[in-house]
C-alpha cells in the first residue's frame, strides 16, 4: 500500500499498517514524517518473535507499553526515548522478575528480583542493573510502589 503524502496525514489520524525496513511490521497511529507516533505495535518474527505494543513518539516507544522479546523475557512499564525509564517489571522466560525503577534500558533506583516461586531474593537500590545497596527482603511480597513510597523517592 503507497503512503502518499497527501492522504498522510488522514492515514496518521485513521492509524497505519507498514513493513519497516528492518523487516518489522507496524499497526497504529503515525506522524507526518511517517514514524510510530501514538499508540500502536511492532512486531518481528525474523529470529524469532518479538513485539513491542505502546505508545510511540518519533519512533520510539515513550510512555507506557510493553515489549517481549526472543528470548521469551517481556517488560511492561516505562519508555523514555525508546528505553525502559520509570517503573516497570522486566519478567524472564525462567519467570524470575524484577519489579521497580529503570533509567537508560538498565535497573536502575529501587527495586526487588524474586524467583518464580514468589520469594524475594534481592531488595534495595540498584545502578546500571547491579544491586548497590541491600534492604531487609520483605518476608511476603509487597504491593508495586510500596517500596518506593517508603524510601520517601
Amino acid at each position: 500500500m503507497c503512503l502518499c503524502s497527501s492522504s498522510l496525514s488522514a492515514r496518521a489520524a485513521a492509524g497505519a499498517d507498514l513493513l519497516l525496513p528492518d523487516g518489522g511490521f507496524y499497526r497504529g497511529a503515525i506522524n507526518a514524517q511517517n514514524q510510530r507516533h501514538g499508540d500502536g505495535g511492532v512486531e518481528y518474527r525474523a529470529d524469532g518473535f518479538e513485539s513491542s505494543f505502546g505508545q510511540w513518539h518519533d519512533g520510539k516507544l515513550h510512555g507506557n507499553g510493553k515489549q517481549i522479546l526472543p528470548s521469551g523475557d517481556s517488560y511492561e512499564g516505562d519508555f523514555v526515548g525508546g528505553q525502559r525509564s520509570g517503573r516497570g517489571r522486566y519478567t524472564w522466560a525462567s519467570d524470575s522478575v524484577y519489579e521497580g525503577e529503570w533509567g537508560a534500558g538498565k535497573r536502575s533506583g529501587m527495586g526487588l528480583e524474586w524467583n518464580k516461586n514468589g520469594t524475594i531474593q534481592k531488595c534495595g537500590r540498584w545502578m546500571n542493573s547491579q544491586l548497590v545497596e541491600q534492604r531487609p527482603v520483605p518476608r511476603t511480597k509487597i504491593p508495586f510502589g510500596a517500596l518506593l513510597s517508603e524510601a520517601g523517592e
